[in-house]
């Protein structure tokens, strides 16, 4: 066994890892346009697990039918559809020997390429500076995102939550709520887009009482398969506090892009 700790074997929870090097989320464009995840995806997957990465982390997934696709064949966990097409990519990675996690995002504001036509959401009006890509399905300056309201917040947390637990149906190791590079959930922790002057303000302890425990971890997660999973979040985006727990599930809150774990096993960025 190797004795440098990146390439040692060691255990995390319950998930005994090869080493510490895991494939981080990337971006891609490679779904059905009906955001359903294909065959070459499974074979792309699986290249990077029989390569030796201990863990994949999937691209980006939209957990709604309405405002939280990115961009154009963004693949989702929005449907029963599209959760049993990842069935044959989560099969495919644990035969290659490596657990694999789902990541979540709202793109919020930053939404292009929707295909259910909605227009986009923020915590406030705003409109994010710069261009849309062609590539994920948009053209010219972005649109003004609308300020979302007190029932569209409750939809969005709801669409996370089926989103969850249709990814644990479909076999996935664990989920990754996507919280950075300028999204929904990083939105509300940004002072420049989030001028509310209601209980989500950036004034306010948001992260652990409104938008992740209300988001994971409310009474639709009180079943026998998915369980309370946070205990103490102090400030979302602002700490990465520990993995924690969705059952047998593995659940970590990406505050920043890349994440890296010690020689003590304790998660560090």
């Amino acid at each position: 066994m190797s004795t440098d700790p990146l390439f040692a074997e060691f255990t995390v929870k319950d998930q005994t890892l090869d080493n510490r090097v895991g494939l981080a989320p990337m971006t891609r464009t490679s779904a059905t346009d009906d955001g359903l995840a294909t065959d070459q995806m499974a074979q792309y997957y699986a290249s990077f697990a029989r390569g030796g990465f201990s863990f994949l982390v999937t691209e980006g997934i939209h957990p709604d039918t309405t405002h939280s696709q990115g961009y154009a064949n963004q693949p989702g966990l929005a449907t029963d559809e599209q959760a049993a097409a990842w069935e044959p990519v989560v099969e495919a990675v644990h035969e290659a020997g490596s657990p694999i996690f789902a990541q979540l995002m709202h793109a919020g504001a930053q939404a292009q390429g929707n295909r259910h036509g909605y227009d986009t959401v923020a915590p406030s009006t705003y409109r994010p500076p710069g261009e849309q890509s062609e590539l994920y399905g948009g053209s010219g300056p972005f649109p003004e995102a609308r300020s979302l309201d007190s029932g569209e917040l409750n939809d969005v947390r709801e669409g996370f939550v089926a989103a969850a637990k249709r990814a644990v149906d479909a076999g996935f190791d664990g989920i990754e709520v996507h919280a950075a590079n300028g999204y929904l959930l990083h939105e509300f922790v940004d002072p420049l887009v989030n001028d509310r002057d209601d209980e989500l303000d950036t004034e306010c302890e948001i992260a652990s009482d409104t938008v992740v425990r209300e988001l994971i971890e409310g009474e639709e997660m009180a079943d026998e398969e998915i369980e309370t999973f946070m205990e103490d979040v102090s400030r979302l985006l602002l700490t990465i506090r520990d993995l924690e727990r969705i059952g047998d599930h593995t659940v970590n809150i990406a505050a920043r892009a890349l994440y890296m774990i010690d020689n003590n096993d304790e998660l560090i960025y």
